[in-house]
C-alpha cells in the first residue's frame, strides 16, 4: 500500500511538473521579447529542458519569417579547442544568427558543401544538442573540437526583408546622433517631408547605409538653397518609391 501511494504521489508530481512548465510557457509566449527571453531562461533552469530532445522549446526562430525555409544540418571539427569557428554570431532569444562568415573551421565543411555553406542570416537552432539557449550555444561553440549545427536558412524573400529592417534601424540610430557642436538648424522640413537633415558626425554612416540618395551641400543662409527646397523634397519622395536593386 505504501509503494503504491508513494507511486501515485511520483506520477501525479511528473504531472504537476509538466503542466507547470507548459504554463511557462505559454505565458511567456504573450510577453515582450526581454520578458519572454527571461521567463524562459528561468523555464529551462526549473524544468531541466535545455538538452532533453522531447522538451517543448520555443519558436522565436520562425516569429518573423512570412515564407518557407530550409532545414539542413553542418558538421565540422577544430584542428584544436583553440581554432575560432569561422563565423560571427549575434545571440537571439533562441537562436544563434550568423553574422559574419570568415577564415575558420566552417571553411572546409564550406568548402566542401557549397549548397549547405552557412551564410549571412543563417540561423542555428541547435548546437550539439542544445537548444532554446543561445548563451549555451555560443559557449559550446567556443569550447567543443566537434560542432554540430542544425540550421534554418530563411528564404530570399524574408532575407531582404529582414535586411531592410535592419537598415531602417541602422538609419535611424545614424539619424538620431548629435551634430557638432554650435552646428546651426538646416531649412526647415514639413511634418511629411522625405528630406533627413545630415551633418558631419552621420553623414558616412547614412550613406554607407542608404543603397539610393540624393545629396544636397547648402548654407542655411543660401537664398537659392532655399527657392530649391520645394524641389529638393519632390526628389525625396521619388527616391523613397524607388525600390533599390
Amino acid at each position: 500500500m505504501a509503494s503504491t501511494s508513494l507511486l501515485l504521489f511520483t506520477l501525479l508530481t511528473v504531472i504537476a511538473e509538466g503542466f507547470y512548465c507548459r504554463v511557462l510557457e505559454d505565458v511567456a509566449r504573450n510577453l515582450p521579447r526581454g520578458w519572454r527571453q527571461a521567463l524562459r531562461q528561468f523555464n529551462l533552469l526549473l524544468c531541466q529542458k535545455e538538452t532533453t530532445k522531447n522538451s517543448l522549446v520555443s519558436e522565436d526562430y520562425l516569429e518573423d519569417l512570412e515564407h518557407p525555409a530550409s532545414f539542413f544540418r553542418v558538421e565540422f571539427k577544430k584542428k584544436d579547442l583553440h581554432e575560432k569557428v569561422g563565423f560571427d554570431v549575434i545571440l537571439r532569444s533562441d537562436y544563434l544568427e550568423v553574422e559574419k562568415v570568415h577564415e575558420g573551421s566552417v571553411a572546409e565543411w564550406n568548402a566542401l558543401k557549397p549548397l549547405k555553406a552557412l551564410q549571412r542570416r543563417d540561423r542555428l537552432i541547435e548546437v550539439n544538442r542544445i537548444i532554446g539557449n543561445s548563451s549555451k550555444m555560443v559557449e559550446e561553440l567556443k569550447h567543443s573540437a566537434t560542432v554540430r549545427l542544425l540550421v534554418i536558412r530563411v528564404s530570399e524573400q524574408d532575407r531582404r526583408e529582414l535586411d531592410r529592417k535592419t537598415a531602417e534601424k541602422d538609419l535611424q540610430k545614424a539619424l538620431a546622433l548629435p551634430g557638432p557642436r554650435n552646428l546651426l538648424a538646416g531649412i526647415p522640413e514639413p511634418g511629411n517631408s522625405k528630406v533627413v537633415t545630415l551633418h558631419a558626425r552621420n553623414v558616412e554612416q547614412f550613406l554607407a547605409i542608404q543603397p539610393i540618395t540624393v545629396l544636397m551641400v547648402y548654407a542655411h543662409w543660401c537664398a537659392d538653397s532655399q527657392a530649391f527646397a520645394p524641389q529638393f523634397r519632390r526628389a525625396a519622395e521619388l527616391v523613397e518609391l524607388r525600390e533599390p536593386t
